[in-house]
C-alpha cells in the first residue's frame, strides 16, 4: 500500500467517496441548467440568486450546524451539505420549465429603433 492509513480512516474515505458519487449527477446536472442554460438564455440574475442563497443560504450553515454543533463524520455533513444542491437541481428544473428563462439576447434595441 502507498500511504500507511490506519484501517478506520480508509474505511470514513471509502464511505465519504461513496456520498460523493451519489451527489456528482446532480452537482453535474445543476453545472450545466444554471452555467449553460439559464447563464446561456440570459437569466443571470436567477442564476446568481441561486447560487448565492445555495451556498450561503444553505451549505455552509449546514455544514456549521452538523460538523460544529452536531459533530457529525464527514459523510453525513458532506451529504447534509449536498442538500444545497438538490434544492437547487429542483429549483432549476422548475424554472427550466417555466420559460421565464429565455431571453432574446440578439436583438440590439438602438438598431431596432432606426
Amino acid at each position: 500500500m502507498l500511504l500507511n492509513l490506519k484501517a478506520d480512516t480508509v474505511a470514513l474515505v471509502r464511505i465519504t467517496l461513496i456520498a460523493i458519487g451519489f451527489l456528482i449527477p446532480i452537482k453535474a446536472f445543476n453545472l450545466h441548467m444554471i452555467l449553460g442554460i439559464l447563464r446561456g438564455g440570459g437569466d443571470t440574475r436567477f442564476s446568481f440568486i441561486l447560487e448565492f442563497l445555495g451556498v450561503w443560504g444553505i451549505g455552509v450553515p449546514m455544514a456549521v450546524f452538523a460538523g460544529l454543533y452536531l459533530k457529525l463524520n464527514l459523510p453525513v455533513v458532506y451529504l447534509l451539505v449536498g442538500l444545497e444542491e438538490v434544492v437547487k437541481f429542483v429549483l432549476t428544473g422548475l424554472r427550466f420549465r417555466s420559460g421565464k428563462w429565455i431571453n432574446d439576447l440578439t436583438r440590439n434595441e438602438k438598431i431596432e429603433e432606426k
